[in-house]
């Protein structure tokens, strides 16, 4: 019987039970969950750093106000020492008085030197000597710039200076002298450490235009005079500010702030922060966020895992169980579940249902078969009457002392037909062996002894049903072959053999020396019983071939659907 299938549109195996599908799902619901988190963590990082970066670039701005508002203090100092008379009148005496209270009054200031126009110094006050404020003023005079001249790093008795310059100018813009001033880093160093008191592990750089270290803060040995170490010396030099990220010469990981020295400010600053505790707030939020995140999506999993094993895996158990029973022959099995309002408990209310029906089924056709069985047995009953009514008959028509030979044969052909008849309606109840089936079907045409026959084959058992319909098939067999085939004639033959190969059983039918046979135009119905009751019964396939030898048969069937039922697994009813 053909097996309609449901198409799915996806025949494809899966190895996702249930379970795992709903894991997967939580997988799914929580995946945006992460990348929400890891996109926020991304943002938030992002915007750390970009306020770091401008607070590096801020820094650097705020060292280099600290350090030109001393240099602007000293540049009012010379602006106004240009305008006093006792440095107009060129007075040497009163200039050295003068210049000597200045510079004691300054601690930022450590040199004070007034030369005329020709550059010759005149008065001086402070720590360097007059060869060395005489250098100092022979570079000014050499500059010829009306403006303020801010000089490079100079190395004095008191420490390092930063020089500062002016040429006095008449209102005509002629020059009538020079003012030079040393301006000691030390008193800039307080300044700067003043504005960056609450930074105690960043480092601070000021440089002339040289690159040379005018001032430093930092745990590095950096001191006045140096060149600015690696890697911030290629940031002095570079035309424009900004933040960078570098690691210093200890291998720590810095954000740097710098802004290059320019025509109008020659100096240049580098400020620079370590990078793990700036960002560390940022770090521990998305370290706390991350375990957040986990411990949510391991919670989604648990539970998950738990719900499933409770309200998924349970019932497909029970499920599987109650199939499990139907197979081993238990009728009663049900799953129970139909109080389950989810779709599991649609599944088993739909199973139990059918198991309802197939057991209605099984009662109304266990009820046909006795019926069916009933009438069998009648007709059988009636055609062993007929048949012994038939051999009273034929022995007292042929009761001549001549004919007694030809009415025992006669006789015991009948009693044979009785008996193969007799035996038809009792191997619906039972198993039986092929032998003694076929046997069975043609000895009451040719005798026990006849060497028209030949059989052959192993012991085959067959499940009653399988039997019968086997039976009857060989009996018309052997019926056809009287009327038509090798047994209507003297010398036609018969061969039956059968055979087990790879769980696969075999039958042959031959007829030879009988008449040429020819297809029939129309079957008839034995041929109908053999191909239909015998094909549904063992599953296997039935053919039948005129050849011009003889009429053959072939039976084609799996072992196991021909075997009793005892000698393997029941299947579901």
């Amino acid at each position: 019987m053909p097996v309609n299938k449901v198409q799915s549109g996806n025949d494809r195996p899966t190895r996702f039970k249930l379970r795992h599908r709903l894991l997967l799902l939580v997988v799914v619901a929580v995946l945006p969950a992460f990348v929400i988190v890891v996109a926020n963590q991304s943002s938030s990082r992002s915007l750390r750093s970009a306020e770091v970066d401008a607070y590096a670039t801020e820094m650097t701005d705020i060292v280099r106000n600290e350090v030109l508002r001393g240099l602007t203090a000293a540049a009012t100092l010379m602006l106004a020492m240009g305008r006093a008379a006792i440095v107009e009148d060129n007075n040497a005496t009163e200039c050295e008085n003068y210049v000597g209270g200045l510079q004691r009054d300054l601690p930022t200031v450590l040199d004070i030197a007034v030369a005329d126009k020709t550059g010759t110094v005149y008065c001086h006050s402070g720590v360097s000597t007059t060869a060395d404020l005489q250098t100092s003023i022979d570079i000014l005079v050499d500059s010829e710039s009306p403006e303020i001249i801010v000089g490079n790093y100079t190395a004095t008795p008191g420490g390092a200076t930063l020089p500062l310059g002016v040429a006095l100018r008449s209102q005509e813009g002629e020059v009538e002298g020079y003012i030079q001033l040393h301006v000691s880093m030390a008193e800039l160093v307080r300044l700067v450490t003043a504005a960056t008191a609450s930074l105690d592990t960043s480092t601070t750089i000021v440089s002339d235009r040289n690159g040379t270290v005018l001032l430093s803060l930092s745990e590095g040995q950096v001191e006045p005079g140096d060149p600015v170490p690696e890697p911030y010396d290629g940031l002095v030099e570079k035309s424009t500010s900004g933040a960078v990220r570098l690691s210093n010469s200890q291998g720590v990981a810095q954000i740097v702030g710098y802004r290059p020295a320019s025509e109008d400010i020659p100096i240049a600053t580098v400020f620079a922060l370590p990078e793990e505790p700036m960002m560390a707030p940022i770090d521990r939020a998305a370290f706390t966020n991350s375990v957040i995140a986990f411990a949510g999506a391991a919670l989604a999993f648990l539970l998950a895992w738990f719900i499933g094993l409770a309200f998924i895996q349970r019932p497909v158990r029970i499920l599987n169980h109650t199939l499990s029973a139907r197979k081993a022959g238990d009728q009663g099995a049900r799953t129970g579940l139909g109080r389950d309002r989810s779709e599991l408990g649609m599944i088993a209310r739909s199973m139990d249902e059918l198991f309802d029906e197939l057991d209605h089924r099984n009662e109304l056709q266990q009820r046909t078969e006795e019926q069916r069985d009933l009438y069998a047995r009648e007709v059988q009953h009636r055609v062993k009457n007929l048949l012994a009514i038939i051999q009273v008959i034929a022995k007292q028509s042929l009761a001549r002392p001549d004919a007694s030979s030809e009415v025992r044969v006669f006789e015991n052909r009948i009693s044979a037909i009785i008996q193969t008849n007799t035996k038809l309606l009792a191997q619906s109840e039972r198993a039986g062996l092929v032998e003694d089936l076929v046997l069975d079907a043609i000895t009451p045409f040719v005798g026990t002894n006849s060497d028209r026959i030949k059989v052959a084959g192993p012991d085959v058992n067959l499940r009653a049903k399988v039997a019968s319909a086997l039976a009857m098939a060989l009996h018309e067999l052997a019926t056809n072959a009287v009327k038509y085939g090798a047994l209507s004639t003297p010398q036609g033959r018969i061969q039956v053999r059968w055979r087990v190969i790879e769980g696969r059983f075999e039958m042959r039918w031959e007829e030879r020396g009988g008449p040429a046979t020819d297809a029939p135009s129309q079957p008839g119905f034995g041929s109908v019983l053999i191909s239909r009751v015998l094909q549904a019964e063992t599953r296997g396939v039935v053919s039948t071939d005129y050849e011009h030898e003889g009429f053959s048969f072939r039976l084609v069937a799996s072992l196991k659907d021909l075997q009793p039922v005892q000698d393997h697994p029941a299947v579901l009813v």
